[in-house]
């Protein structure tokens, strides 16, 4: 039950941006809207990889951060 929660938080905090983002974007928002058991970065990941309504957008890597942006699927927006 709580996975099926943070997937739909998720896909909420995806709509609501209406751009891509990062694994980090998502879990600061997350925590920016009350949520109260976080995920850490890897299992957020593994949530995000696994569900079909989240697609992988891209691959940002700099100096300091390397991540993955995250997208929503074309029929769902």
């Amino acid at each position: 039950m709580a996975k099926k929660r943070l997937r739909m938080k998720m896909e909420q905090i995806l709509k609501e941006a209406q751009q891509p983002l990062t694994t980090s974007e998502v879990l600061s928002r997350l925590n920016a809207s009350g949520y109260r058991h976080t995920p850490s970065v890897f299992a957020a990941s593994q949530v995000l990889a696994r569900d079909k309504r989240f697609v992988k957008a891209g691959y940002l890597r700099t100096d300091v951060t390397k991540g993955i942006t995250w997208g929503l699927t074309e029929d769902l927006l």
